[in-house]
């Protein structure tokens, strides 16, 4: 078992951890058990990246809007402004 204060490994019939002190005995009374699964963690995984590409699209669309409207107002590149020109 490690202790959980300071991760010292320790033998799983002593009370109390050998470096630091911490009370084993009654950490290993109230200990609740571990949920983290790798489910849990896989889950984790695919929220963050499903977050961070939301994330990226609305930053993405933003900067195209921002870099077609000036003051409210549409504005043309040169290649549209050609095809305007040739219509």
């Amino acid at each position: 078992m490690k202790c959980p204060s300071c991760d010292t490994e320790q033998k799983s019939n002593v009370n109390f951890c050998n470096k630091c002190g911490f009370n084993l005995a009654n950490y290993r009374e109230n200990e609740l058990p571990q949920v983290k699964s790798k489910e849990y963690k896989t889950l984790k995984i695919i929220l963050g990246l499903t977050l961070l590409v939301i994330v990226a699209i609305a930053v993405f669309n933003k900067n195209i809007y921002n870099t077609h409207t000036s003051n409210g107002k549409l504005t043309l590149n040169s290649n549209q402004v050609g095809y305007m020109e040739d219509l």
